[in-house]
């Protein structure tokens, strides 16, 4: 195990009326954990992303996450007045807010050492001075709009997701959860996320096909169906 435990999933079952999904899942993901969820379709991988994500409670077990967490499904429901430009100010809010307080507490001089301390380990941890550039660098390889003026509700699916996926990767949370990250990119889009995937801290879990994206970035296969 590389560091922090991130992620605990004890015993989880899962399942619609008729039919089980999920049965006593047990998963632990640490801090430079890259884990691939492989299975047949039908097999739960994106029932278990959800799960894990918290948006969908087990029936029996229970998952625990520590730090930051966040996800980029297939699609998600869109507010009808939602633009490009709102999405990218509330991904970014919490960096934008991680740097402002490390400003207001590097330029007080009664600061206690223990905040100040504090605030610069949150700021380093999420590279707040270079969360633009990354941003603007994932918009511009996968393909993505930027027109801020833009309402979601217009993009198809692929652009949002695009958009979502770009904005993900630049907050840095502790844990990453992608489903199917490479369905809506071209090859410049495959390659720039493999880099950022190999090289970000925190962990990752991801349901892809992708058998390259598997074996580049992979530090561990969870398969749903391993008796196949």
């Amino acid at each position: 195990m590389n560091g922090t435990v991130q992620l605990v999933a004890d015993e989880v079952s899962f399942g619609y009326p008729g039919r089980p999904v999920l049965d006593r899942f047990d998963l632990t993901v640490a801090e430079g954990d890259r884990i691939g969820l492989v299975g047949e379709n039908g097999a739960g991988k994106t029932t278990l992303l959800r799960v894990l994500a918290g948006e969908l409670v087990p029936r029996a077990g229970r998952v625990r996450r520590q730090g930051s967490w966040a996800m980029v499904a297939q699609e998600l429901e869109v507010d009808e007045v939602a633009t490009i430009g709102s999405l990218l100010d509330a991904s970014l809010a919490g960096v934008r807010e991680a740097a402002a307080a490390w400003v207001r507490a590097a330029g007080d001089p009664e600061v206690d050492p223990d905040v100040l301390a504090r605030a610069t380990d949150q700021l380093e941890r999420l590279a707040a001075w270079d969360v633009d550039r990354r941003l603007d660098e994932a918009l511009t390889r996968f393909g993505a709009p930027r027109t801020r003026e833009r309402r979601l509700v217009e993009l198809s699916v692929g652009e949002r997701y695009r958009v979502r996926l770009a904005c993900r990767l630049a907050e840095r949370a502790d844990l990453l959860l992608l489903d199917e990250p490479t369905n809506h990119l071209d090859a410049a889009g495959v390659e720039h996320l493999t880099r950022e995937l190999q090289t970000r801290p925190g962990a990752l879990v991801i349901v892809t096909h992708d058998r390259w994206l598997l074996d580049a970035v992979m530090t561990a296969i969870c398969d749903l169906d391993p008796a196949m």
